[in-house]
């Protein structure tokens, strides 16, 4: 007798709640480099620089995980969402350059 059990445990998909956010650069041990943002749905955010508003419309989700490619900067945000906060990093890949986030 063969007895075949599957199992599948569904990954919840995870997205950024939507209102203002504060993040963090960590540019180096003791030096931090301050902003916020706006979620304003699942595909766009308004980032805040002193008196600019960049508008940042390429975002993609998978499962826990975000990407959020940042058209001024030249890098992109790669990080997982847990308990309502994001852990990941600023990446550049031209400069070759990974700053957490």
């Amino acid at each position: 007798m063969l007895t075949v059990v599957f199992s599948c445990v569904e990954k919840a998909e995870t997205s950024l709640e939507k209102g203002i956010w504060r993040a963090e650069l960590q540019l180096t041990e003791n030096e931090v480099l301050p902003f916020n943002f706006e979620v304003i749905n699942k595909d766009s955010l308004k980032i805040f620089n002193a008196e600019e508003v960049i508008n940042v419309t390429e975002i993609s989700t998978i499962n826990d995980s975000v990407r959020i490619n940042m058209p001024v900067f030249e890098g992109y945000i790669s990080a997982v969402i847990r308990n309502g906060q994001l852990e990941g990093d600023f990446i550049k890949e031209s400069l070759n350059r990974v700053v957490p986030f």
